[in-house]
């Protein structure tokens, strides 16, 4: 099974997205540094705490996937509960917009 590789520029990007959008501590992919011994400290690209999000390493000038599901799985999950939300919110707004017409 090939590994999934996400460049620095990718995660980069991804981080910036985080920034960009208020920096919610459970929302949103970002670079995190976790500290170690001697200098072996780990960048991670990842969501603190949320083990359903993917989880990447950086790994010679680049992230590897070593966790969770992969980005574009987990951006697909993100786009189906969205759109989930949405449709959900339409159909409460269609049976107000019917009960009013209908008088009920």
């Amino acid at each position: 099974m090939a590994t999934d590789i996400i460049t620095l520029d990718v995660a980069g990007e991804l981080d910036s997205q985080w920034v960009n959008s208020g920096m919610q501590p459970n929302v949103g992919l970002r670079i995190v540094r976790h500290y170690g011994s001697l200098g072996r400290d780990k960048f991670l690209l990842e969501v603190p705490g949320d083990d359903n999000a993917p989880c990447y390493m950086r790994v010679n000038g680049h992230y590897q996937h070593i966790d969770g599901p992969t980005l574009a799985d987990w951006q697909r999950q993100q786009d189906e509960a969205e759109f989930m939300a949405q449709w959900q919110e339409a159909r409460r707004e269609a049976r107000e917009l019917y009960a009013w017409a209908s008088g009920r």
